[in-house]
């Protein structure tokens, strides 16, 4: 009797141990609060399609633009949603990949003020709202009169009430816009730079870096990340029109 016991434990351990008993893995990636629009959209549905065909899951952690990227350099969150390239140099713990997830528009927004848009340093003159840790602006204003907010409400706030001269951002945000009354704000042509955005992954994560980065090549190749980011900006329209 005591043999069969025996035997039928080590059937009841060797049935349980073929099971899978890994669940699937979850991720958690920075990225800044209170920001909007199509590049962040479609951004989104290229990730979570990709990673869904790697069989994990994610969710964002929304912070501070500047505190968002010191905890995914710090390997508190498991990377940075999107971001423009070049990020490692200032946060060496974070791996760009390759593939690009989306594009943005940086524009000048104004009220009253009206210049031609030249480039950067045509913006010397005049008092810039800009949001604090948005690294490619506070860059290239370097040396300028700077007003740095917490997020882009609070910039387009001053804006409307004279305290800025212009307001320099992704041209995403201005759905923004339609949370006050925007009166007189409009955005000022052409565009002062068009920058692509990449995602980024901790290094702790350098196996599925490679495995991410083949998945979204593949998407690229056949099509499906641009027909993503074609959905994401008519449903963005359609949504700051409500």
């Amino acid at each position: 009797m005591k043999t069969d016991y025996s035997i039928w434990c080590l059937v009841i351990f060797m049935l349980f141990s073929t099971l899978p008993c890994k669940a699937q893995e979850h991720l958690v990636f920075s990225r800044p609060s209170n920001r909007s629009g199509v590049a962040i959209l479609s951004g989104e549905r290229i990730l979570k399609e990709a990673y869904s065909r790697l069989g994990i899951s994610f969710q964002f952690l929304e912070l501070p633009s500047e505190r968002a990227l010191m905890m995914a350099n710090k390997g508190d969150t498991d990377g940075e949603f999107q971001r423009l390239a070049g990020l490692e140099q200032t946060y060496p713990n974070l791996m760009m990949i390759s593939v690009p997830i989306g594009s943005v528009d940086i524009v000048v927004y104004t009220k009253e003020t009206e210049f031609v848009v030249e480039d950067w340093q045509s913006l010397m003159p005049y008092t810039i709202g800009a949001v604090r840790g948005f690294k490619l602006v506070k860059t290239k204003t370097e040396g300028m009169s700077v007003e740095e907010v917490s997020n882009i409400k609070q910039a387009f706030l001053m804006l409307k009430l004279g305290r800025v001269d212009i307001v320099v951002d992704s041209i995403s945000v201005q759905c923004d816009l339609k949370d006050f009354d925007p009166s007189g704000i409009r955005i000022l042509q052409p565009p002062l730079e068009r920058h692509v955005l990449y995602h980024y992954l901790h290094t702790r994560h350098s196996a599925l870096a490679a495995k991410l980065e083949a998945v979204l090549t593949r998407m690229k190749q056949d099509g499906e990340i641009q027909t993503l980011q074609e959905q994401a900006m008519r449903d963005y329209l359609e949504m700051c029109r409500q």
